[in-house]
């Protein structure tokens, strides 16, 4: 019997501090799937940091970037990409996303996310100048606002819950539906 393997791209979206890049890291290691992360692809293709991408050429000219260099990645084969916070929500990139691969939402808390972000505020331009009660407003204000491009992934997995298996059922769905 033949067994059909098709190319998987897997988008992890979510707020920022949502844990994307960790565990995208964790089961592209375990599922052996090379993995990317969206803005250090960006920042490596300009030489240049997200920062400065924002500062110098505004947030418009980087989600321009982020779209281009999303859908580069129907042409890789098996991938796990780990997309920025904003990212679904630009350019109709989540429509695209859920069109050519497997969108999964990780969902966080105001509180788990604050708590990540905390020690990290200023390589996130989003966040510059922002703690404590600011920053869980400014959060809890941007996820209400983002909910809708979050919850149009195909999945959704609680953070708290996850573990270095989470993705296992859905690839093996996937790749007995193929």
């Amino acid at each position: 019997i033949a067994i059909t393997f098709v190319a998987m791209l897997i988008f992890l979206v979510g707020f920022m501090g949502a844990g994307k890049t960790y565990w995208g890291k964790q089961w592209a290691y375990t599922n052996k799937f090379p993995f990317y992360d969206l803005d250090e692809v960006i920042e490596n293709r300009e030489n240049s940091t997200v920062a400065s991408i924002f500062r110098e050429k505004g947030e418009e000219h980087f989600r321009t970037l982020e779209t281009e260099l999303l859908e580069v990645f129907t042409f890789s084969g098996n991938a796990i990409i780990a997309c920025g916070g904003g990212t679904p929500c630009f350019n109709n990139n989540m429509q695209w996303m859920n069109r050519n691969g497997i969108t999964i939402f990780l969902k966080a808390s105001p509180l788990e996310i604050v708590a990540r972000l905390e020690g990290g505020v200023k390589k996130r331009p989003l966040l510059s100048g922002k703690s404590g009660e600011a920053l869980l407003k400014f959060v809890e204000q941007k996820l209400k606002e983002r909910a809708q491009c979050y919850e149009a992934a195909k999945h959704t997995f609680e953070v708290k819950h996850l573990n270095t298996s989470s993705l296992h059922a859905i690839i093996a769905s996937y790749q007995h539906n193929a």
